[in-house]
């Protein structure tokens, strides 16, 4: 942990908020210097305050002891548009090139055989293609590839046990 880069992001939330130093200590019952000497580096918060701190200052606890850098860094953002795409790909290929093509049969029997499962029939449905969906998440969430918006996927979806699924391994990383 960089004390001093948690200290200047404590600084900054404070004054974005509109709040002295004086006001920290006074509603977490500490002297202002305790928090002149987070905001230098000095000393860190203690631990019994993380969770109140960071609701007081608007921020969640991960990234307040993290200076402010999100954990999703190495990850990438995963939209739910851009799967749903990536299947209407799939379906205008057999679309515009035909079902029997080659291309078409070659991708959709590589696809089947690699995953075991009939992708046609999976896309052909709102439920099968929530819960395909939902594979492609998992797999990019737990490979550590990506990462998903949660208000996109509680607004995307109408099953429930899929975004329990989902929300259940972004609380993992």
């Amino acid at each position: 942990m960089d004390q001093i880069k948690i200290g200047k992001y404590i600084q900054t939330l404070r004054k974005e908020k509109g709040f002295t130093q004086k006001d920290l200590a006074d509603h977490f019952n500490i002297s202002f210097q305790a928090v002149s000497k987070w905001e230098n580096g000095e000393t860190l918060p203690d631990t019994s305050l993380l969770l109140e701190l960071s609701e007081f200052l608007g921020t969640s606890v991960d990234l307040l002891l993290r200076g402010g850098v999100s954990m999703f860094n190495n990850r990438k953002l995963m939209s739910i548009k851009d799967v749903e795409s990536g299947f209407q790909a799939l379906k205008d290929v057999g679309k515009y090139l035909g079902k029997n093509s080659y291309f078409y049969i070659g991708m959709v029997e590589g696809i089947n055989s690699k995953m075991n499962l009939d992708i046609e029939e999976l896309l052909s449905t709102n439920e099968h293609k929530e819960a395909l969906i939902t594979e492609v998440i998992l797999q990019g969430i737990q490979d550590g590839s990506y990462y998903v918006d949660m208000n996109e996927v509680r607004s995307y979806f109408i099953q429930s046990r899929y975004v329990d699924y989902i929300e259940k391994e972004m609380n993992k990383i």
